[in-house]
């Protein structure tokens, strides 16, 4: 099928692409300023501009579409009246449309055009509490032995930072310094990021900001929509097994079945094994995640952005491996099961003749291996049996 270019896909590409400077420049920012070493890896850190209803205008980096369009539509749908006034909300917590425990995410109005829009920011913690240094445990069985849960609640009111929330949350850290040095740097990227984007105005041959965001989700739903019409039309289902060494967790199932029709792709994953007391379970945002990133290729040369997932459905079970929504630990989850998601999606998507964009870089295993107590078997990703935790220098670059 031949797509006919609309009269407004150069400038929305050509915007996409101003915007996603600034993104990525703001990224660099906080990255290249913390003092963490969990925040020099590339993958850990992300922003997103979205709209009043939470879709994702423009992410960098691309590959954190999926997770953080579902975290940003949830928290968007729960504070949007906190939001509209100016506030900072600030969470966590991975069963409010979050990942794990480590990822704190910060969101507020980006304050263009009479408060339209928001930003939203993604960053890793060293350390939340837990019972391990560094917030990563092989060996949990629920959330609290991983660290603490921040419920979405305001950081700052306009220019009023809440010493209640901050000190909460700083006094559940081993290394709180480091953690009060990420969550200042990450509101001073939030205001200078929509500073810039206001300085900037909306891209070119658009009169509003409105009007370019409209333009950039119809234009992304419509080459996601293109790309699956070119696709092969057979329903696929497949089974694969994951464990987790660490808690003697064994061939558990994860099953997807996919159905294309009409230019849209359903993603089912009825049937997957309930969520286990092991630290491999994954929450939406995880999973959703795991599944767009291969797909990235549906928007064709377009930047990522939230109109593709208005062509992709989801069927996530509650309470499964997929869709962690209790108390269950999930820290893992972002490498062992998102991986294995990634991998069957991505040979679902080669099946059908799309193109898939390799997903290793962005699902593999952290470089800096955790030295924390493991299982003790030579497979084992984490430390030896002998280990007694972390550091707190493994995780400072200072």
């Amino acid at each position: 099928m031949t797509r006919v270019r609309s009269s407004t896909e150069e400038p929305v590409i050509t915007g996409l692409h101003e915007v996603g400077r600034l993104l990525a420049r703001a990224v660099a920012l906080f990255r290249g300023t913390s003092p963490s070493m969990v925040a020099a890896d590339q993958r850990t850190v992300a922003i997103a501009l979205m709209d009043e209803g939470g879709e994702i205008i423009s992410i960098s980096p691309p590959s954190s579409l999926g997770s953080i369009a579902t975290t940003g539509r949830t928290l968007v749908e729960r504070s949007s009246d906190n939001l509209a006034s100016g506030q900072v909300i600030i969470t966590n917590d991975p069963y409010v449309g979050g990942t794990t425990v480590r990822d704190f995410v910060l969101v507020t109005s980006a304050n263009l055009e009479s408060g339209l829009g928001h930003l939203l920011l993604r960053f890793p913690t060293v350390d939340v509490g837990g019972d391990l240094m560094g917030s990563i445990n092989p060996k949990a069985r629920d959330v609290w032995a991983e660290g603490i849960r921040i419920s979405p609640s305001i950081l700052r009111e306009g220019e009023t930072l809440d010493l209640g929330v901050l000190e909460l949350i700083l006094f559940n850290s081993r290394l709180p310094d480091l953690l009060r040095h990420d969550l200042i740097s990450a509101l001073t990227v939030l205001d200078d990021l929509a500073s810039d984007l206001g300085d900037k105005g909306p891209p070119k041959e658009h009169n509003s900001w409105e009007s370019w965001f409209s333009d950039v989700l119809t234009e992304g739903e419509a080459r996601t929509e293109t790309s699956l019409r070119s696709a092969k039309t057979e329903p696929t289902r497949s089974t694969h097994l994951v464990s987790h060494c660490c808690s003697e967790t064994c061939d558990l199932p994860i099953v997807i079945t996919t159905n294309h029709l009409d230019g849209i792709l359903d993603i089912d994953f009825s049937g997957t094994a309930e969520a286990a007391e092991a630290p491999i379970n994954a929450t939406a945002a995880t999973s959703v995640g795991a599944v767009v990133l291969p797909l990235l290729g549906l928007l064709g040369d377009m930047p990522a952005n939230g109109g593709l997932l208005r062509k992709v459905r989801f069927q996530l079970p509650e309470q499964s491996l997929v869709n962690a929504v209790r108390s269950v630990p999930t820290g893992w989850s972002p490498y062992s099961t998102a991986m294995s998601i990634s991998e069957r999606i991505s040979k679902i998507a080669a099946e059908m003749d799309l193109l898939v964009v390799d997903h290793a870089p962005w699902t593999a295993p952290p470089r800096i291996r955790f030295n924390v107590p493991s299982c003790g078997d030579p497979n084992c990703y984490f430390g030896s049996a002998s280990s007694h935790g972390n550091e707190a220098s493994r995780y400072s670059r200072t």
